[in-house]
């Protein structure tokens, strides 16, 4: 804002004086209203007409939350509609996304990195429903429950030390990732602890031999080729999955089943 200063001499009468102050404030605020003219804010469109718009909610459902809201005024509208079975989570955080221009993400098809999710504790991703996803280039995605949460953002910027752009997810969609993926790692974690102890001459082709139970039995408590085939066979037993794929590498295997932990954009 500008403000002009305009000396004026004492002399000439009261009410001439009167006059001119008169007219020049006029002037001056016809100069200001010049000066300053303030921007239109920008109508954002709310969750609440997103979901009508999307036809996830009828207008009598936003009526009863309205309701309901004023009775209850510590919950937002979007709680509400989402107690009363209205909308689920995901169209919520998907119809909150839209509002602010960021995109939305369900966990299905792409594997999630392992080294980019240890990037956070699994505590942390679970009680803040923060999900460290991929790199693309240099700078790490993460999924939020809640994106427009800005004080989460920088803390997830100090404890990853990377630079983080924000995508929406469902925080059931967000757990269930975090539930699968620290269940991988806990599996790699105890197959190279069993296949550590196995040696080269642990690994031999033998020629077909008529079955001895009781070596068989001796061989399997004793084997770490054995004891990994069956601890694999266990856990995709535990995991429900419906197959184990082992996955060659410099260093030890990695083995993963089908309800690996996955991503696909929308």
């Amino acid at each position: 804002m500008v403000l002009r200063v305009i000396s004026r001499s004492n002399g000439g009468c009261a009410g001439g004086d009167a006059k001119n102050r008169a007219a020049h404030s006029h002037e001056g605020g016809e100069e200001l209203e010049s000066l300053w003219q303030p921007e239109q804010s920008r109508q954002r469109t709310s969750v609440e007409q997103v979901l009508l718009e999307r036809g996830q909610i009828t207008e009598e459902q936003l009526d009863q939350a309205r309701k309901v809201k004023e009775q209850t005024p510590g919950k937002s509208l979007a709680q509400i509609l989402q107690t009363m079975n209205a909308a689920t989570e995901t169209d919520l955080v998907s119809a909150q996304a839209h509002t602010l221009g960021i995109p939305f993400e369900t966990l299905q098809k792409v594997e999630i990195d392992t080294e980019v999710y240890t990037l956070l504790p699994a505590d942390y991703i679970r009680k803040n429903l923060v999900l460290p996803l991929r790199f693309e280039d240099s700078v790490l995605v993460v999924g939020m429950t809640d994106p427009s949460n800005v004080f989460l953002y920088d803390e997830v910027k100090r404890k990853a030390r990377r630079e983080v752009k924000v995508v929406a997810c469902a925080g059931a969609d967000i757990l269930r990732a975090s539930e699968l993926m620290s269940a991988g790692i806990e599996s790699s974690e105890k197959v190279d602890e069993i296949l550590k102890d196995v040696k080269e001459e642990d690994v031999q082709l033998l020629k077909e031999e008529p079955d001895d139970n009781q070596d068989l039995a001796k061989a399997g408590s004793e084997s770490p080729i054995i004891r990994f085939v069956n601890y694999l066979i266990a856990d995709a037993i535990k995991q429900g999955a419906s197959d184990i794929h082992i996955e060659p590498k410099e260093k030890p295997s990695r083995s993963a089943t089908e309800s690996m932990a996955s991503c696909s954009r929308r």
